[in-house]
């Protein structure tokens, strides 16, 4: 059997992301206004998130 390479998205949410970078919220969202952070993903309704591959890189 091979190894298949695992092409699940994982999202993070907001307070995984905080955890992650140690940044707070707004600092977060002033961030993605001026486009040095990634912005989200909705998810529906008010839910959104952030897909983990980034922070993988950034945090590594």
């Amino acid at each position: 059997m091979q190894n298949q390479p695992n092409n699940t998205v994982r999202m993070l949410r907001l307070p995984d992301v905080i955890g992650l970078t140690g940044l707070g919220r707004s600092s977060i969202y002033d961030l993605m206004k001026q486009g040095r952070f990634p912005v989200q993903v909705k998810l529906g309704g008010k839910a959104v998130a952030w897909v983990s591959a980034f922070f993988k890189v950034v945090v590594a």
